[in-house]
């Protein structure tokens, strides 16, 4: 069982370097970025944090550090990920009828933790595409393996 602190996560994304970086995104993407850390989503990302059993020091050195290099990591996976429908893996017979399918889904803006999530993806991806793709998997990422090829290619 994984325990989780979901002060790790809001130490974080309350970090100077963190909002910075997030100001920067939000500037050249043009992407409106929630203002709260809702407690939901810092359990979940503590969750990960633990999961892969990385230290705050590790992760805020990715923001202090290699700012610039997940920057241009997040710049290439929001242009990639941008306007493209999700996919998902279903059983045969277990497919969603019409009727399950949202259209009219209306995005308030992105999680003050998305860029947790990218630093997540973009430090697994700089160990090994192997440890990344059993994290994906682990987080129960439709299509891990060709997700994790895609992840692989923005790493600058």
């Amino acid at each position: 069982m994984v325990t989780t602190n979901p002060e790790l996560a809001k130490l974080i994304v309350n970090s100077a370097y963190y909002d910075m970086l997030v100001g920067e995104l939000r500037a050249e993407l043009n992407i409106k970025v929630l203002d709260a850390y809702e407690e939901v989503f810092a359990t979940m990302d503590s969750a990960s944090i633990s999961r892969l059993d990385l230290k705050p020091d590790e992760l805020e050195k990715i923001f202090v550090e290699d700012g610039k290099s997940l920057k241009a990591f997040s710049v290439l996976k929001y242009r990639a990920l941008n306007n493209l429908p999700d996919e998902q893996d279903y059983l045969p017979g277990e497919e969603p009828d019409e009727s399950d399918k949202d259209s009219n889904i209306i995005s308030k803006g992105y999680a003050r933790g998305f860029l947790l999530g990218n630093a997540i993806e973009f430090l697994l991806a700089k160990k090994s595409r192997n440890i990344l793709e059993a994290y994906l998997k682990s987080s129960r990422v439709p299509k891990a393996a060709a997700y994790a090829k895609q992840v692989m290619s923005w790493i600058p």
